[in-house]
């Protein structure tokens, strides 16, 4: 129970039975638009930091510290630090609570920064390369992903039953991502060779 309970009544599913008289307890409510679009509104800051044209180490550096403050902000408010207490608000994705979003906004912050030190500071970007052909298709790769993904693991789950024992029930699921990503990735190469782009 509780305003951030699982699948169950949350804060999320009073609010959409509220405002259109939904009958859902899933995990998806109208309410996660607010705490995922502050994540892109975070995403947004960083981009715009970085085309401010500061010193690039100085930019790498108050990247890290945004990103080092929002782990530890999120890490605060939404882990028990002892036993018998219930955070603020508990860190799960799959309802996006707020302490999630400032939380999983550091740790892409922090990412975000890294990245940049290494290719831009650094100038190391050869290795970069297949990250690029993702980055440069992202909404096709966020379709691919969406459309296919269940499909593909439902095919190998037949196809490569024979895997399934000598993996075991946590590396043959692993292996079908990996195969997965790779398969999407070779999709997104062949758009990259053709200039073949979607944007909104």
């Amino acid at each position: 129970g509780g305003p951030w309970a699982m699948g169950g009544e949350n804060a999320g599913t009073v609010f959409d039975r509220w405002l259109i008289g939904r009958n859902y307890t899933g995990n998806y409510v109208g309410l996660n638009a607010i705490p995922s679009t502050a994540n892109m509104i975070f995403g947004v800051m960083a981009g715009q930091w970085i085309l401010s044209r500061r010193p690039s180490a100085r930019t790498a550096l108050i990247l890290a510290a945004a990103g080092v403050v929002g782990i530890l902000i999120g890490a605060a408010v939404g882990i028990p630090f002892k036993k018998n207490i219930d955070p603020v608000v508990p860190l799960i994705k799959r309802i996006w609570t707020p302490s999630f979003a400032v939380y999983s906004a550091g740790w892409t912050t922090l990412l975000l920064a890294a990245f940049y030190w290494l290719i831009d500071v650094t100038g190391w970007k050869r290795w970069a390369f297949p990250l690029v052909v993702v980055g440069m298709n992202s909404i096709a790769a966020y379709v691919i992903g969406g459309a296919f993904g269940g499909w593909f693991r439902s095919l190998t789950q037949v196809w490569l039953a024979w895997l399934a024992d000598p993996l075991g029930p946590v590396g043959f699921p692993i292996f079908q991502r990996v195969l997965f990503a790779l398969a999407a990735w070779g999709v997104l190469y062949w758009l990259y060779r053709r200039r073949v782009f979607f944007k909104l």
